[in-house]
């Protein structure tokens, strides 16, 4: 019985090691194709510049719960989005049960006088989560581009002009995903042995 139950454990450590070396062996393969990229001069590409008038109207959607002094802060940024106010609807998708919403109504009442277009929807159930409701903001309009971003992430204001556009000039672009870098990255140790693990995770 005592040998039986040695060979499970070693089993399950064998096979755990073996799914933790998989692991490792792909993040070697990822950065491996990274550095060789780099060594060819592979870059990402230049947005093309376009005019004002011929862009094109875009839905930013923003999932909330409960996370008040990001959503505010969320908000404040994205209305500094160097595009067009007619064309782009900012969505703050929010399914947020604490004091977040009144918050948002009070930020998104004040951008509006300045020329943004917010929609703030609630929705009566949280089916789907964050997922469901970008889900659900997608039934309300028909912007024919849509950007994502969650509640803490601020993007430079040439954010949209440096993705959008690529779809524009490049038939094959289905979809764009922009790099995430953290504000406190050098803050300390701690922020930086964090900013590397996120760095692996998104690379």
């Amino acid at each position: 019985m005592l040998g039986l139950f040695q060979f499970l454990v070693d089993a399950v450590a064998m096979v755990c090691a073996s799914i933790l070396m998989a692991i490792g062996i792909g993040y070697l393969i990822v950065i491996g194709r990274f550095c060789y990229d780099q060594l060819r001069g592979v870059r990402d590409p230049e947005a093309p510049a376009i005019p004002d008038t011929d862009l094109p109207r875009v839905v930013l959607q923003i999932p909330v719960f409960n996370e008040p002094l990001v959503t505010e802060q969320s908000l404040r940024c994205v209305a500094l989005l160097d595009w067009p106010k007619d064309r782009l609807r900012i969505q703050l998708l929010d399914d947020s049960t604490d004091a977040t919403s009144a918050r948002a109504d009070a930020v998104a009442a004040e951008l509006r006088v300045g020329g943004a277009v917010i929609d703030h929807v609630r929705r009566a159930d949280r089916s789907g989560f964050k997922a469901g409701a970008c889900a659900h903001g997608l039934t309300l309009t028909d912007e024919p581009f849509i950007a994502m971003l969650d509640a803490d992430f601020r993007p430079p204001p040439n954010w949209l002009k440096r993705t959008v556009p690529l779809f524009l000039t490049d038939d094959r672009i289905g979809f764009v995903q922009s790099r995430c870098e953290f504000q406190n990255f050098e803050k300390n140790w701690l922020t930086r042995a964090q900013g590397l693990v996120q760095d692996g995770h998104y690379l």
